[in-house]
């Protein structure tokens, strides 16, 4: 059985990115992987621009009590012909381009100033002050965001810069969540004594769908014909298919007989972690199949561990989850047999576990934050050890 590390370099090593392109419009590309790199169409700032309202100035002229006439204002998009030359200045607002000739800009706290002229109550200004200047930021055809970055709102802002209205991103990943079980409910109708409502499904459909991709659900009960036959069209429509429940060795659990059926390769079956113990990962068809426990604590886990890092692999990224060291605030009692990762609250100096059923108790992760990982040991481990935390997004 592999470790929790073996099972994320075995899908690191087992998954290609998926290759499809696509030009999408900017509007759309949020959550998107970019695929072609975003370029600087000219240098970033275009021109020194001021960066506060005052007046633009030749720095060497500027002594406690000199008084410089105003020859003009310039506001921000306005084309000034005037250049700037010692013994003048111009009022000039915020983002408005500094006239060639001067080299500093002296904010209007530091004068005392009528609609001709301007006293200055400073006694030294070094050029560059208050000036954004030309390309700093970037000079053009400067790559400005690099393929395979996921695209967040600041990219965007970027990409609107340069006068982008579309960028190549990578196809969305098609995936669909199919949630197994006899004793399973849609969640509008009421359930029977003995049966539950499906409260896996929507969850990790809304958790697979916050990460960009076109996810779709369903229901499906414990029959061996209807699970292959589920999983075959499943697997041809989409590039990833979730299964939750059915993967263990219970006279009901179909769902590893189907792939074999189908003639699915196992990338990996068992992983030695609690909880999560039987989570699987294979391919079939075209698709990365990902099998997932039935019960929701676990199912939670190991989406949010395996589930996203398959997503983030064909997405072009970075498969390895991203834990930050923490301090843990309570003591916990560890596996010995196994690694633990249990639901958790981040606080200001650390995190705390709280309290739980088991992996059925969904509840008990109402205020949590994210996953802690407890290494497998004997003892307890003590308040004040510093353990590996990984956010929920």
């Amino acid at each position: 059985m592999l470790t929790f590390d073996e099972a994320i370099a075995v899908i690191d090593e087992s998954i290609a990115p998926a290759d499809q392109l696509e030009e999408v419009p900017l509007s759309e590309c949020l959550h998107r992987t970019l695929a072609r790199a975003v370029i600087a169409d000219r240098p970033l700032p275009p021109f020194d621009r001021a960066t506060m309202d005052g007046f633009a100035v030749v720095a060497s002229d500027i002594q406690l009590g000199v008084t410089l006439p105003i020859d003009r204002t310039v506001s921000a998009g306005d084309a000034c012909a005037v250049e700037g030359k010692s013994g003048m200045c111009v009022s000039i607002a915020t983002g408005a381009s500094v006239p060639d000739g001067f080299d500093a800009v002296v904010k209007h706290e530091s004068t005392r100033f009528i609609e001709t002229e301007v006293e200055f109550l400073i006694d030294d200004v070094k050029p560059g002050t208050a000036i954004h200047p030309m390309g700093v930021d970037a000079n053009a055809n400067d790559v400005l965001i690099e393929p395979n970055t996921l695209l967040k709102h600041h990219h965007i802002g970027i990409a609107a810069a340069v006068g982008a209205t579309s960028l190549t991103v990578r196809k969305s990943i098609r995936l669909c969540v199919i949630s197994s079980g006899d004793e399973l409910v849609d969640g509008a109708e009421t359930p029977k004594t003995h049966e539950i409502r499906n409260s896996n499904g929507p969850m990790l459909l809304a958790l697979f769908e916050s990460m960009g991709c076109v996810a779709s659900s369903k229901m499906m009960a414990d029959d061996q014909g209807l699970t292959k036959a589920v999983l075959e069209e499943a697997c041809s429509a989409n590039d990833i298919v979730v299964t939750i429940g059915g993967i263990s060795a219970g006279k009901k659990d179909f769902v590893i007989p189907a792939l074999d059926a189908l003639s699915a390769h196992h990338i990996f079956k068992g992983v030695a972690m609690q909880p999560g113990k039987p989570c699987y990962v294979g391919t079939c068809q075209d698709a990365v199949v990902i099998g997932l426990p039935g019960n929701p604590v676990s199912a939670l886990v190991c989406a949010t561990l395996f589930g996203k890092a398959v997503l983030r692999k064909m997405m072009g990224l970075n498969a390895t989850p991203k834990f930050s060291e923490v301090t843990l605030l309570n003591d916990v009692k560890p596996n010995p047999h196994r690694e633990l990762f249990r639901p958790c609250v981040q606080e200001l100096t650390g995190v705390t576990i709280p309290e739980w059923q088991g992996s059925g108790d969904l509840v008990h992760t109402t205020n949590t934050t994210g996953i802690v990982r407890i290494p497998k040991q004997v003892d307890i481990v003590a308040s004040g050890t510093t353990v590996c935390y990984l956010p929920w997004s």
